[in-house]
């Protein structure tokens, strides 16, 4: 792990939270958080509840229905994690509204799904278990801790380049290993160092040539991979070394190596399905006005890398117009002591018109 994910997110959040938000913003004023003028939800909760603190609901989008009806422009959220089915989509309808975690509890928002599962040693350290049949997920996490996919070479915490890197990552010879490499990515870095390009492996040939689209993450036209700085991922084969999965999604089969001492019976296993969380607006005519965000944990996004193909005007880059949080023509916005934890894509993406957020 990096030492981001290493951070305890109480502590960041005591000791960034109050200073990088301290200033008055010009914003919807923060209702008292008095449980009787709020929506309450709890993951223990039920949807046919009113939402108090004896009855709370069980998801974001009742308490948004809530909301409406009644009149309450606070909703707060009780410990635990919330998976959400879709995102949720606050629109002019909602506003003023304010979601913020209850009386410093923690508060997930989650674009994930955990499974439950039984394993059984597969070979060589690896264990393997059966997911629903309808699992695809690009992230991993056991015990709130995001995982390596499958790669070669193998991930190092300290490597200058890509956690890794080699050369024969993708030589005929290393190819030759691989079965069925399609689904598996190639990442490099730009030949001069000022970028990187990220591929989809569509297949190979039988004299080992490997199949891929991508590299277009980067507005210069077609530009050359590095041929040094790159590696692979996502590769079945290449599952050789603890904290290392793969999902074979033809046989609903998930992989993975544990490292010494998790005790994989009592771990909790997230998989990953949306790329974004809260979206804010539209690209309507209708601004979206007084939305504030407060204390809540954002987790589990997909990983976003080929979506990356919008050019920027007159930039070197390319852009994908989306993130945990996105908003669109919104004012008077704050995001403020949240935290942004192990997610795949863009944390916050402001689209269009916006003014005064925060």
């Amino acid at each position: 792990m990096n030492e981001l994910e290493q951070l305890d997110r109480r502590s960041f959040i005591a000791s960034a939270g109050a200073a990088a938000f301290g200033l008055a913003l010009p914003v919807l004023r923060a209702e008292t958080e008095s449980a009787g003028k709020a929506i309450i939800v709890s993951p223990k909760g039920a949807d046919d509840a009113p939402g108090t603190v004896a009855e709370p609901v069980r998801t974001l989008d009742r308490a948004a229905a809530l909301s409406r009806t009644l009149g309450r422009s606070t909703i707060l959220l009780r410990a635990g994690t919330y998976e959400l089915a879709q995102p949720l989509h606050v629109t002019a309808a909602n506003v003023p509204l304010r979601i913020a975690n209850y009386a410093h509890e923690e508060a997930v928002l989650s674009g994930g799904t955990r499974l439950h599962l039984s394993w059984e040693p597969y070979r060589d350290g690896i264990f393997r278990a059966r997911v629903p049949s309808d699992t695809t997920t690009d992230q991993l996490f056991i015990n709130n801790r995001r995982q390596v996919l499958a790669r070669y070479p193998n991930f190092d915490p300290n490597g200058r380049y890509l956690n890794g890197f080699a050369a024969d990552a993708i030589s005929p010879e290393r190819v030759a290993r691989w079965k069925n490499p399609a689904g598996g990515y190639i990442h490099g870095l730009q030949r001069s160092l000022w970028g990187s390009l990220h591929y989809r492996i569509t297949g190979k040939d039988a004299d080992n040539t490997l199949h891929y689209e991508g590299g277009w993450q980067i507005n210069q036209g077609t530009q050359p991979m590095h041929e040094d700085y790159r590696f692979v991922e996502n590769i079945f084969e290449e599952l050789d070394a603890p904290g290392e999965w793969f999902l074979d999604e033809r046989t609903s089969t998930l992989y993975f190596y544990p490292p010494r001492g998790l005790d994989l019976d009592k771990a909790t296993v997230d998989v990953v399905r949306l790329s974004n969380l809260v979206s804010i607006g539209d690209d309507s005519a209708t601004h979206v006005r007084s939305v504030v965000l407060s204390g809540l944990t954002f987790r589990h996004t997909l990983r976003t890398f080929m979506e990356t193909r919008e050019p920027l005007l007159r930039s070197d880059w390319r852009i994908y117009r989306g993130g945990a949080v996105y908003i669109e023509g919104g004012e008077d916005i704050a995001i403020q002591n949240c935290f942004f934890d192990q997610l795949g894509g863009n944390a916050i993406f402001l689209s269009g018109y916006n003014r005064r957020v925060h």
